[in-house]
């Protein structure tokens, strides 16, 4: 729902270039989950293309998102690279991760002439700030998860997706500039609660049983540091607070957890290796050197 015009912005900008598309008007916020589902149902192709309202597309980008899907006929879930819409030449996200401790990794910030970012690759998670779906894939797993609103709502689709035997792919050649977190900020208030509560969602949903026991002392000593960010910040009792609301839908989450077990094709291991190593040593060579521009 939107109140500033731009739905008919929008409309007016296919209409005089053209383009075939329809714009709808929910009547109300449902958050970045809903907002997203509330226009699945008027989706009628093989594939779901999700797009950030932040994003700017390079002439060439349409064409090679369809070289790239096309080069893979078997694969269902892709990503195009999202590099910064200020500073191109740096990775915003390359496919996205969490770390074995909790926290999210993206590669934020790293250039995106790194070896490891070049041709096409295997992925543990797409930002769904621009993300390609079989239409096939979320009619078998479900949509996004509403309860989240927003953050993490991508990580939980992902996971879910790669829980159900399918590889998601970077497709390298195609890339979009991303603003990234236009409309709530990166250390606003609602980014704090709402990546709080839901990352707890991710792991209670999609972890496997023993990966959920094995690093269970990891992401304690990870909230360590986290509720001390908070309190620095003046976000302490916040953070307190996003922690007792997820706990309140713990029984919500691990009955959903059982429809994501139903779809397990992965084992602790096999789900383990999606997973990233090493936060608290990346983290103190983060702050040797000063802060970077890596989220960590």
């Amino acid at each position: 729902d939107s109140n500033d015009q731009s739905v008919a912005w929008v409309q007016n900008f296919l209409d005089q270039n053209k383009i075939s598309g329809k714009t709808m008007n929910s009547g109300a916020n449902h958050g970045f989950a809903g907002g997203n589902n509330f226009g699945l149902p008027h989706c009628h192709g093989e594939w779901i293309f999700f797009l950030n309202n932040d994003t700017w597309l390079p002439p060439d980008t349409f064409q090679n998102l369809v070289n790239g899907i096309q080069a893979h006929p078997n694969g269902r879930v892709f990503g195009p690279q999202m590099v910064q819409l200020a500073h191109p030449e740096l990775v915003d996200s390359a496919g996205d991760t969490l770390y074995t401790s909790g926290p999210s990794f993206q590669s934020y910030g790293e250039s995106i002439l790194l070896p490891q970012f070049q041709g096409d690759y295997n992925i543990t998670s797409v930002c769904a700030g621009a993300a390609i779906y079989h239409s096939s894939v979320l009619s078998e797993i479900g949509w996004f998860d509403e309860d989240f609103w927003l953050i993490f709502e991508d990580v939980d689709l992902s996971l879910r997706a790669q829980n159900a035997g399918y590889q998601i792919m970077m497709l390298s050649k195609a890339k979009i500039h991303h603003k990234g977190s236009a409309s709530i900020g990166k250390t606003s208030n609602m980014a704090l609660y709402y990546g709080t509560r839901n990352i707890h969602w991710v792991r209670i949903k999609n972890y496997p049983t023993s990966t959920l026991i094995k690093y269970a002392l990891y992401v304690g000593f990870c909230n360590l540091f986290a509720i001390k960010g908070a309190f620095i910040r003046g976000q302490g009792f916040l953070w307190f607070k996003a922690k007792c609301d997820a706990l309140k839908m713990y029984p919500t989450m691990w009955k959903k957890r059982q429809t994501t077990r139903n779809h397990q094709s992965l084992n602790g291991h096999e789900f383990e290796k999606l997973l990233r190593k090493g936060w608290f040593v990346e983290r103190v060579f983060h702050h040797a050197r000063g802060g970077d521009k890596k989220k960590i």
